[in-house]
């Protein structure tokens, strides 16, 4: 059953992790690259904040993270190497992701279950799911993102 506060409150857990593993982070930490084959810090924000738009796209909300920007965190794009030029910065997709939360604790609890319930497509999933659905399946994908950053952490801070 579509819960508001279920959602909501994932959404503020995964925020909650995301501001814990990047507390502290320049610029240049976030840009630091693993050494494994992955992504920086900065992608992986940069991604969920592209993703936090979707979000708020589905609730019929503008976006909080300029959509010009967060087109260099597309799935599959490049992976960020360093700097760039029109590279956004951390603290600038941090501050869209808090302002992205607000949003969506302000305007899930009025999102009907009439509107939870209707199917769309998305993405390149090929069966139809519902908007609450489609919440949810962003909510996880947000949260797989997330614990990629805590790695990035202990790597940026104790290396």
């Amino acid at each position: 059953m579509f819960s508001a506060s279920f959602l909501i409150n994932a959404y503020a857990r995964n925020l909650h992790f995301i501001r814990t593993h990047t507390a502290g982070f320049s610029q240049a930490d976030a840009l630091r690259q693993p050494p494994f084959r992955g992504n920086c810090a900065l992608w992986i924000v940069g991604h969920i904040a592209l993703y936090r738009n979707t979000v708020l796209e589905q609730l019929q909300q503008a976006p909080t993270f300029d959509p010009a920007l967060a087109q260099r965190f597309k799935a599959g794009s490049a992976a960020v190497l360093g700097e760039e030029p029109g590279l956004a910065q951390l603290s600038n997709m941090l501050t869209a992701l808090d302002a992205s939360q607000e949003r969506i604790a302000a305007i899930l609890p009025a999102f009907d279950a009439t509107r939870a319930a209707e199917l769309i497509r998305f993405g390149s999933l090929t069966d139809p799911l519902t908007r609450a659905e489609t919440l949810l399946f962003l909510m996880r994908h947000e949260a797989y993102h997330t614990g990629q950053l805590e790695l990035l952490a202990e790597m940026t801070r104790n290396g």
